[in-house]
């Protein structure tokens, strides 16, 4: 209800058609990809969630993501 302490997480992906997938991310877990191999995470900054800097600036990043692998977000 307190209006100053909004904020919400956010992550977006554009996956390429050879498995580049570019992110930004703001505030959010990191997503997992798992495959016959098991489970990973890439490793990224999960940077500040949306809301709480006006002034934030949010960058981007990529990982590879195999043909046999899945992306789930939670």
């Amino acid at each position: 209800r307190e209006e100053s302490a909004a904020f919400v997480t956010a992550f977006m992906a554009v996956m390429g058609m050879d498995g580049t997938v570019v992110y930004g991310n703001a505030g959010h877990h990191p997503p997992v990809l798992f495959g016959a191999k098991g489970l990973r995470s890439p490793e990224m900054d999960s940077g500040l969630a949306l809301g709480i800097y006006p002034e934030a600036v949010f960058g981007t990043g990529s990982f590879e993501i195999s043909g046999q692998e899945r992306l789930m977000l939670y």
